[in-house]
């Protein structure tokens, strides 16, 4: 019988170590993000995916590695806590009657289930082929995704951790490692994981990038600057990473510096409405307010988060308006809510 996801004793075997999601109330006029961002193809390209997957969900011949000597990675002392954290209490694999050695092709079934997004019943079959195979890494890094997508994220940290213990060279693993360890927001760890990525693969943006996601949530502003920038020096359009370092500048009060880059990433990428509506913060924060309430009302247009977008677009109405809303002391706190770590 299939056990579930929380039945198991998994002994992660290397702790590496990115969102910056941004999940404020909706009458909070902070920058947003979304926690899926929508790629670009030079990025899937360069971590080996489909377009559409930003470098999440590689899958690729188990052959395929980097031609790099191994590289010692940190152990995981002892054995994981009895108590499981908030986001994986009552996470349930389907009960498919499924079980290892039951004449079934777990490892082909659980590709073929990913391919078509069924992710929950991917992770099903996959959990078991783990099972039957264990010391065959590429098992634990299709599991790790698929449980990333299905919604366990402390399960999806497991599996790519135990992944990178059994195949250290392989750059993608750290790449979603990173990825998925920032979404825990484990942010210390998701940097290790980034920084051991960009040294074996330096010219690759999506390893910076991941970088500079990781120091931005540790409070590093700097650092995570010079991180992003080498990412659009290594790829100048891509609209996301624009997006990223402008979000970055606006919340830490380079309003006008934010106002440029938001401007270059709407032009690279003009289809998320939350880049349109970063942008139309940046705007509103440097007293452009007709053009705000344009990005506003684009971004909704765009099918935007109609909550936060409509308030936005209010709020900067009222103040065309002339209606007393806003003024110095509220723009103060629009400031203040935006340097808040998430």
């Amino acid at each position: 019988m299939l056990k579930t996801r929380d039945s198991r004793t998994w002994i992660p075997v290397a702790l590496l170590t990115l969102p910056l999601i941004m999940v404020g109330s909706a009458c909070s006029p902070e920058p947003t993000e979304t926690a899926r961002e929508k790629p670009r193809e030079e990025f899937a390209r360069l971590a080996g995916a489909e377009p559409t997957t930003y470098g999440i969900d590689e899958v690729m011949e188990t052959d395929a590695t980097l031609a790099l000597a191994a590289m010692d990675e940190p152990q995981t002392p002892g054995s994981p806590a009895l108590e499981l954290p908030a986001e994986r209490r009552g996470f349930l694999l389907p009960e498919l009657g499924l079980a290892a050695g039951d004449g079934r092709d777990h490892m082909a079934e659980g590709e073929s289930l990913y391919s078509q997004g069924r992710h929950l019943e991917a992770a099903a079959h996959l959990q078991v082929a783990v099972e039957e195979k264990p010391a065959a890494w590429y098992r634990s890094y299709l599991l790790g995704l698929a449980l990333w997508k299905a919604g366990d994220l402390e399960g999806a940290a497991d599996s790519l951790r135990r992944a990178a213990g059994m195949r250290p060279e392989f750059v993608r693993t750290k790449i979603n490692l990173a990825r998925v360890l920032n979404e825990r927001e484990l942010y210390g760890e998701a940097l290790a994981a980034a920084d051991r990525a960009v040294v074996m693969a330096p010219d690759n943006p999506l390893a910076h990038y991941l970088r500079g996601r990781s120091l931005a949530n540790l409070g590093r502003v700097q650092d995570a600057t010079a991180a992003l920038r080498t990412a659009l020096d290594l790829d100048p359009d891509n609209g996301d990473v624009w997006n990223r370092l402008g979000l970055l500048l606006l919340r830490h009060g380079a309003v006008h510096e934010a106002v440029t880059v938001l401007e270059t990433a709407v032009s690279l990428n003009p289809g998320p409405a939350y880049i349109q509506n970063n942008l139309g913060l940046a705007y509103e924060r440097s007293g452009r307010l007709d053009e705000a309430a344009q990005q506003f009302a684009t971004g909704l247009a765009a099918g935007g988060d109609p909550a936060r977008l409509e308030i936005n677009l209010a709020r900067v109405q009222a103040l065309l308006g002339g209606a007393g809303v806003g003024g110095d002391e509220d723009e103060t706190v629009a400031t203040e809510l935006a340097v808040l770590t998430p």
